[in-house]
């Protein structure tokens, strides 16, 4: 059906040069219809919210601030960002106008990246209003003045304007000559580009450049201001000041993870998710041009509570005058009251209607459709129930917490609710983890890639040899234990980033720790993840030598920072006076230079000598990312250079370490043996607990490691060097920051009082909504 389809529409457009033919959603153009309603309903929702939003900012002077501006600016572009999408979509779905000219092609690919650049640069713009309320309160008026705010506005305007006009050039200097057919519902930058037959690597390098220098530079800004929006925060005396505080920035944080983790995911999905299907590719990014638009000026109505009073008062209002009868007055009646629905009361209409249609229209009917198509497999075809068990898995897996969920709502009364809601949130994660996780139709395992080539070429990781039938589930406590490293590392920087009392030379030394950690994982696991899914097994030679540097420094790196904090510690407790004058600020950073320093020295060799060497034989690594000596061994030169380096840096840099960690904490149990009392020495030994735990964690497996690769080849099996090897760069970065948690107290205290902090905060927004609700 898709072939026919794009044949026929080659031949339409190879009667008009001058235009495109948008093919709409391949391979579900029997679905178009169906498909549009809901985009067509999404679609009003964006106009009748941002259209009342822009209304209430214009008549009400008290939303005449600097915040509501940005606000109303946020709801301009987002109805320029639907606008330019929506209705040729539609037009495609329902009436097949899939022609576009080429000048409105350009349009529309222009308009749509300037809408999406500017929605980017208002949303850092509303993060520096919040910045300025927060943390310079008595100068807001005088900072984000009118004269300002217009010279921010014009800013982001030629920002998104200078960066999306070269688009329009590169896309109108290609010739094309080839096929015109656009396998997508709306034109843009490197889709358009594809088509041409001319050299197209100026427009990738720019669409690619666009989003690195724009979005992810106003990703961090945002970033960053929130940083200081946490730590002036936590500086404020009292704890209703601090819910306060950080209840009024609650709606532009739900707007801007909104906004961006669907761009972050639709580029990642674009760049490394080659086995996702295409046509989830545009949904997907229908879905983007349609949601954010729909779903921005509900969050602000429902969150804010000017927007929200001003709202229901004018609906009020307006009802209570007498001749609210009147056809003048009717339009305005109508659209207050669908204001209401949509801001004062969007949350009970949605939380009504989705709990009760779901469950019937679409749960039900699915399991019962399910339940009927495995009956006829089973009845018909019993010989092929044996490619149904990742299915069935699957099946269970979302089936039953959802149907828990649903039950224990609805009947579950001496359910606690704390379990309720811990339950849902679990049922909504996990799912869609493991899916991904269980190959529905696996194939068999490449286990010989032995293709020769004459030099540096891609090589192929084949994961775990022996183990290929349980990659899916060896998988399963690598990503888990992934998502707990950057979770917790990432955590553990915030909070000595944010808090003043967290600035010694030790939780300095422990965020240094908590960025090594995050290399190393980063480095090797997402690619090791990729291999056990089975979404990517080949690596280019450039890449390989990449990933090996960054593991290995970071792994240098990281020992370099135990042997600083093993130091710290020795001053500490041997040398307390002198612990200020030695262990300075500048110390610190120049600890953070010598590390990375020493360990791309040490790795800089490795990588010449990885690049000397020719590979005239099989480009099979087994292994699930690239280390010095496995990319080594696949060479038919001399490698007893790489051998002896290997061994000389290993004997020079971590084991140089520990002998120094040890030296550092015989003095140190020198030190403590000589306190007069049980106290005190309990107390000295009480902070070195932590450290002594992450150098346990950081050195047995690499030891280990190091010891069965050099002496027990022939007795250990490979598998169990490999799985170690992957257990080894997720682990330590995973558990370091729970060790530190728990065995610190500082961090242990801010850790609880944020948590308490969050909770407070969102009891604190649920809590008044309810009891109105009650009242009324």
């Amino acid at each position: 059906g898709i072939t026919i389809t794009m044949m026929a529409t080659l031949n339409l457009t190879s009667l008009n040069s001058d235009s495109f033919i948008l093919m709409g959603i391949p391979g579900l153009e029997q679905f178009h219809i169906w498909i549009g309603i809901p985009f067509f309903a999404i679609y009003l929702v964006a106009l009748a919210g941002n259209g009342i939003l822009l209304y209430l900012i214009t008549v009400d002077c008290s939303l005449h601030e600097p915040m509501f501006f940005f606000l109303s600016m946020l709801a301009c572009t987002d109805l320029l960002l639907c606008n330019t999408c929506v209705p040729k979509t539609l037009g495609i779905f329902w009436f097949k106008a899939q022609g576009i000219t080429f000048s409105g092609c350009l349009a529309q690919l222009f308009f749509l990246h300037f809408s999406f650049f500017l929605d980017s640069a208002i949303l850092l713009g509303m993060a520096f209003d919040r910045y300025v309320a927060i943390c310079s309160p008595l100068r807001y008026a005088s900072v984000l003045t009118p004269r300002t705010i217009v010279k921010i506005t014009v800013a982001m305007v030629g920002r998104s304007f200078g960066v999306i006009l070269p688009v329009v050039f590169l896309v109108k200097r290609l010739p094309f000559c080839r096929s015109h057919v656009i396998p997508h519902t709306y034109c843009e930058h490197i889709g358009v580009a594809r088509l041409a037959c001319a050299d197209i690597a100026i427009n990738i390098w720019y669409g690619l450049s666009m989003p690195l220098l724009t979005l992810a530079s106003d990703l961090i800004f945002i970033g960053i201001s929130y940083t200081f929006i946490l730590r002036a925060v936590f500086r404020l005396p009292s704890r209703d000041t601090r819910e306060k505080a950080l209840s009024t920035c609650g709606s532009h944080v739900s707007v801007i993870l909104i906004f961006y983790s669907p761009a972050i995911f639709s580029s990642l999905t674009h760049r490394f998710g080659h086995n996702i299907s295409h046509s989830f590719h545009i949904m997907f990014a229908n879905l983007y041009v349609a949601i954010p638009p729909a779903l921005n000026p509900i969050i602000y109505g429902v969150k804010t509570k000017q927007i929200r009073d001003k709202g229901c008062n004018d609906l009020s209002m307006r009802v209570s005058r007498e001749d609210y009868g009147k056809s003048r007055h009717m339009p305005s009646l109508i659209l207050w009251l669908i204001g209401v629905v949509c801001f004062a009361y969007a949350d009970i209409f949605i939380s009504i209607c989705h709990g009760f249609c779901v469950p019937i229209m679409t749960v039900i009917t699915d399991v019962a459709l399910v339940a009927i198509s495995n009956t006829i497999l089973m009845l018909c075809l019993p010989e092929m129930l044996g490619t149904c068990c990742s299915l069935v898995c699957i099946i269970f897996m979302f089936y039953i917490p959802t149907f828990f969920s649903i039950l224990a709502h609805c009947f579950g009364h001496n359910v606690p609710y704390a379990f309720c809601i811990v339950f849902t949130d679990f049922s909504v994660i996990i799912p869609p983890a493991l899916k991904p996780m269980m190959e529905l139709d696996p194939a068999p395992p490449a286990l010989n890639h032995t293709v020769p080539f004459s030099g540096p070429g891609p090589f192929i990781l084949l994961g775990v040899p022996g183990l290929e039938s349980l990659h899916a589930w060896l998988s399963v406590p690598v990503c888990l234990l992934y998502m707990a490293a950057l979770a917790g590392n990432t955590l553990l920087l915030a909070l000595v980033a944010v808090d003043k009392s967290l600035r010694a030379p030790m939780y300095q030394l422990l965020g240094l720790l908590a960025i090594a950690d995050l290399v190393l994982a980063t480095s090797t696991v997402p690619k090791a993840l990729a291999v056990l899914w089975g979404l990517s097994d080949e690596i280019s030679f450039r890449a390989c030598l990449a990933q090996l540097f960054v593991a290995h420094v970071a792994f240098i790196a990281e020992s370099s920072v135990l042997l600083a904090m093993a130091v710290d510690r020795y001053v500490a407790i041997c040398q307390p006076l002198r612990y200020g004058a030695l262990l300075t600020q500048r110390v610190v950073g120049a600890v953070a230079v010598a590390a990375v320093t020493r360990g791309a020295c040490v790795m800089a060799p490795p990588v010449a000598l990885l690049q000397r060497l020719p590979y005239c034989g099989q480009r099979v690594l087994p292994h699930t990312y690239c280390e010095h000596m496995g990319v080594a061994g696949l060479a038919c030169g001399d490698t007893r250079p790489n051998v002896w380096y290997g061994l000389a840096t290993t004997l020079l840099s971590p084991v140089l370490d520990l002998g120094l960690i040890g030296t550092s904490y015989a003095f140190i149990l020198r030190a403590v043996c000589r306190l007069p009392s049980h106290g005190a020495r309990h107390k000295a030994l009480g902070t070195c607990g932590a450290h002594a735990s992450v150098i346990t964690l950081f050195y047995t497996p690499a030891l280990f490691s190091f010891l069965t690769h050099r002496f027990g080849r022939h007795t250990v099996p490979s598998h169990i060097h490999i799985l170690l090897a992957n257990l080894y760069v997720v682990v330590p970065p995973a558990l370091n920051p729970v060790v530190y948690g728990v065995r610190t107290q500082q961090i242990a205290q801010r850790l609880r009082r944020l948590l308490r902090l969050c909770w407070a905060g969102a009891v604190q927004g649920v809590g008044p909504e309810r009891a109105s609700r009650r009242n009324e």
